[in-house]
Formats: structure tokens, sequence, C-alpha cells
């Protein structure tokens, strides 16, 4: 055995018996851990000793950030442009009038520009600032965009570009708080979805067996990969499975499939013993907290854009 698999070899080793609290080394790349802890670990244990990609390490492009962290749920909201419809702005508009200013103070909206072309980023970006500048200098909104070196050097479809710009934002994002929700960028909302959220959290976690796995992912809509919240420190799991499987599969089937590759055999994925695990992992939430616009019906949409002009 060389020595560098001597090292890899020990680093998978202490990366399944410590706990898995990272620290990112912009000088080596690595997720290291946490000293060891005498209380017994029950969490599922996804081993890992990976690396970052190096366009996930360095910054993305800030086109404007007040650095606010530490807050209690970060709601990341990728956009690119459309042929026909934008409704960036009602969307924003729409949680911010579901928010009263204690969860607001509490809450990081991230807004992930992926297009390429830098006129159509600036132009999403003047909107943005026309509606929403309290918001902006106040630090409740970043916005953010990617550099071409987030995607491979050839053409990719829509939907493995959209995995990517996942990748980024959530990298951006899980330093930023301790709940990361994964939004759209054309929704709807019930008011106080943040403290909804907040508690259904709280209380899983309070219900959890000490001695079973805990959950993974909390699921507030039933409306594809909208409306998944995760543990902030959890979230590098599904960033490398993204990067891993971009091209192979939508969002949604990445995160069934990281969840199900750590709990059952390949041969047993479909079983019913496989799927009881699964859905300890998976919890959801009663009742949906987010709507697609594509699932409205004309009546909401009209309603959606009106707001939206005015």
């Amino acid at each position: 055995m060389s020595r560098s698999e001597r090292l890899l070899k020990q680093q998978l080793f202490e990366c399944q018996m410590q706990p898995k609290t990272r620290i990112v080394s912009n000088h080596l790349n690595t997720v290291e851990l946490a000293k060891p802890t005498r209380k017994k670990d029950t969490t599922v244990r996804l081993s890992y000793a990976y690396r970052f990609p190096r366009h996930l390490l360095d910054p993305p492009s800030h086109l404007h950030s007040k650095q606010r962290a530490n807050v209690s749920i970060v709601l990341g909201i990728p956009t690119f442009r459309r042929r026909k419809e934008f409704y960036l702005r009602a969307t924003i508009y729409n949680l911010l009038s579901n928010m009263n200013e204690a969860e607001q103070n509490e809450t990081l909206i991230v807004v992930h520009i992926g297009d390429s072309e830098e006129d159509e980023v600036l132009n999403m970006l003047e909107k943005i600032q026309a509606s929403f500048q309290k918001q902006l200098d106040s630090g409740l909104i970043d916005i953010i965009t990617s550099s071409a070196s987030n995607y491979p050097d050839l053409d990719i479809t829509e939907r493995s570009k959209q995995n990517l710009d996942l990748a980024q934002l959530m990298a951006y994002a899980h330093t930023k708080g301790i709940y990361y929700v994964q939004l759209a960028d054309d929704i709807v909302t019930r008011p106080h979805f943040i403290t909804s959220m907040r508690k259904f959290a709280l209380i899983q976690s309070a219900l959890a067996n000490p001695f079973e796995p805990s959950w993974f992912v909390l699921d507030f809509s039933k409306f594809g990969f909208l409306g998944k919240l995760f543990k902030s420190t959890e979230l590098p799991y599904l960033i490398m499975f993204l990067q891993f499987f971009y091209n192979d599969m939508n969002a949604q089937d990445v995160l069934s499939y990281l969840i199900e590759s750590k709990l059952c055999r390949q041969d047993i994925m479909e079983g019913r013993h496989c799927q009881r695990l699964k859905a300890k992992l998976w919890q959801h939430f009663d009742g949906n907290l987010f709507y697609n616009v594509a699932n409205m019906s004309l009546k909401s949409k009209l309603k959606l854009q009106a707001d939206e002009i005015a």
C-alpha cells in the first residue's frame, strides 16, 4: 500500500469515527473534523473525506451583500432569464409580506442569478434594487452570481446547469445560518412560514429517538425540490452529490439517491424496509407551505402578476 493510499484510508477512518463538524480550509481545500467526544454519536454517518472543488471554495461574485450571518434560516432562490415571465420580484415580495419583523431579523434571503451574460445579470440586479433597496441595505437580501468556472467546458442541459447552480448557492449559504431552505423564483407561500418551519424542525429534533438517525431533510412542499429544509452543517453531503451527478438526474432524484445509497443496499432500494428507513430521514410537514406558480390556477397567476406590476 502506497503512502497516499494509507493517508486516504486514515482520513476515511477518522471521518467515520468523529463528529462531522466542518472547518473548511482554503489552504488545503479539505474538510477537517472537530475533536472527538465521549458522547455516543447516533447520526447516520455519510462517510466522507472529500474536497470541495476550488470554484466552490472561492467566493462567488457578490453583486450585493452586507455579510449577514448567524441567522436561523437561509432561503436560497436560484433564478435565471426566462423567455416569458419574470416572477422573481413578485416572489420576493410574497416572502417579505408573509414575514413579520422578528422573522425577517432571523432570516437571510440569498438570490443566485444563474445567467452567463453580463448584461442580463445587471438587468436583473437593477430590477431587484429598484424594488428592494431597503432590504438590500439592511442585509436581509444577498445577491450572488457564478463565474464561468462553475460550469464544465462543454454544452450542458438546463437541468445540469440548475444542479451546478444549486451547488454554488448551497456552498455560499451553508455557513450563514442554522437551516437552509431551497426555494424557487416563481412561488407563493403562507403567512409566518418561517415560524412554522422552525417550530417543526425543533419538534422533529426533540421527538427523535437518540438511538436512531435524526432527520436529514424536512419537506414543506409536494412540488419537486421546492420547500426542502436542511441542517446547514449537513449540506456539504448534498453539494457533493449534486456535483457528482449533475448530468445524470434532477436535484430531487439526487437527494433521494443520496439518502437511499447511505441507508440501503443497491439491490433493495425499492424494498419496504429501505423506504421505512428513508421516511425517518425524509420527513414531511402536514400540508404545503410553498406553491409553485406552474401549479396555480389562472386567477392566482393573474393576482401574482398584478403584484409584480404594482
